[in-house]
């Protein structure tokens, strides 16, 4: 991963995302300059999707979901309000593809908890509302 930097003629058009290869997903900022679009950046995000938790609210348990576009390591753990981990869900190398993990909280009380997942070298944070 690493940047680069090229000129492509201009032709009003949006970028032609065909050009980007079918596993990678990545973002590309645009700068116009004179009769030129340059890229300043292109950053691939190889490692996994957006994870989405339901349902949630969640009594007792939740599922969460991710979709990893390459072989990695994923640590997948639950933190509580305080920012103390309560929970390690996933911890081992998985093969890319649809991934669903559940985490029970029928030992826990109520109230607001945080999972973190990561994958490679990304790191992703969502909410999690445990109702009883």
């Amino acid at each position: 991963m690493g940047n680069t930097s090229h000129n492509i003629p201009l032709d009003n058009s949006l970028f032609d995302t065909n050009s980007i290869s079918n596993d990678a997903v990545g973002y590309i900022i645009k700068l116009l300059i004179d009769e030129t679009t340059e890229i300043n950046e292109y950053s691939e995000i190889t490692t996994f999707a957006q994870v989405s938790a339901y349902p949630n609210p969640f009594n007792p348990s939740v599922t969460l979901s991710y979709q990893l576009f390459s072989d990695s390591d994923v640590t997948l753990d639950i933190y509580n309000i305080h920012g103390q981990k309560i929970s390690t869900v996933v911890n081992e190398l998985q093969q890319k593809g649809l991934h669903n993990v559940q985490w029970n909280g029928s030992k826990f009380p109520s109230g607001v908890y945080f999972y973190r997942i990561q994958a490679g070298n990304e790191i992703k944070n969502g909410k999690l509302m445990l109702l009883k």
